[in-house]
């Protein structure tokens, strides 16, 4: 009686292939991801910030009595970007645009430690 054998299934070398290819895969994925969430981390924080300056914007201009009584004032304009351990700078310069008198407002808010930050500008019309 002949026996038969069946050579089904893989190789060794065909199995080894196989592992490194799936292995290439998961790192890039899991890489590609880790990023993805890094960003995502990243851009939130910047949305933050972005929504500070707009409110500090809105409140210089419903009023800017007191303004440069506000701790987070900078008297030089030329400072308004630099980090002074705070979360928040901005500046104000008198201003006559078109006719119209009244003040360049710089807010410029940190975050990531001091790291980044966004710069808002606006012209405030005078009283």
């Amino acid at each position: 009686m002949k026996e038969y054998f069946s050579q089904k299934g893989f190789t060794l070398v065909e199995l080894l292939v196989a592992i490194a290819v799936l292995t290439i895969l998961t790192i890039s994925f899991t890489t590609f991801f880790g990023w993805s969430i890094t960003s995502i981390f990243e851009d939130g924080q910047k949305s933050k910030a972005v929504a500070e300056a707009e409110k500090k914007l809105e409140k210089l201009y419903f009023s800017m009595d007191g303004y440069d009584s506000d701790s987070e004032y900078v008297s030089n304009p030329e400072n308004v970007e630099t980090y002074q351990n705070r979360d928040m700078n901005f500046s104000v310069e008198e201003a006559n645009v078109e006719g119209v008198d009244g003040y360049n407002v710089t807010v410029v808010v940190f975050y990531q430690d001091g790291e980044r930050h966004v710069t808002l500008s606006s012209f405030i019309e005078g009283e």
